[in-house]
């Protein structure tokens, strides 16, 4: 006589640990993108991210506005002052942990223009390696949004 085995049964769903937070097997649980979408949501760029999901960054529309000081021209885009004066201190860094520190910020202060970003987030979004990290596709991407240029999203054939 044979028996049949019995179906272990199933962890119930809700005790899956909260996105971002460390399952059992110290896996982050996935966030999805489009439910973190703001009801305000204003599309842009799309870059795909370390987490393999594209994530939609808005894209500014640079404005050029000559001015009489000694710069001659004042550069603003569309996305508020603190983004644009964000964006300065960002190019303006003077060493590589001053300009991640202040590209953190920008990537941040642009994905918060679409998205409610829960914490932990940005963690799972954005991992790229130190040692290239200027050459990393990604990084590209991000960098050629902030200047009003469409990127292509990352992993795609330049």
């Amino acid at each position: 006589m044979t028996t049949s085995p019995t179906a272990l049964p199933q962890r119930p769903a809700s005790h899956d640990a909260p996105p971002g937070e460390p399952q059992s097997n110290g896996h982050a649980r996935r966030f999805v993108e489009r439910d973190l979408r703001r009801a305000d949501f204003r599309g842009g760029t799309p870059i795909t991210m370390s987490d393999g999901q594209d994530w939609t960054f808005p894209r500014p529309v640079l404005v050029v506005t000559l001015t009489d000081e000694e710069l001659g021209f004042d550069l603003e885009s569309g996305l508020g002052r603190d983004f644009d004066a964000a964006l300065t201190e960002m190019e303006e860094s003077r060493s590589d942990r001053e300009f991640f520190a202040k590209f953190a910020r920008v990537v941040r202060m642009m994905l918060s223009v679409n998205y409610d970003l829960p914490p932990g987030v940005l963690g799972t979004l954005f991992r790229v390696p130190k040692e290239g990290f200027f050459d990393d596709e990604i990084v590209q991407a991000i960098l050629g949004v902030t200047r009003g240029q469409d990127a292509p999203k990352a992993g795609d054939a330049g």
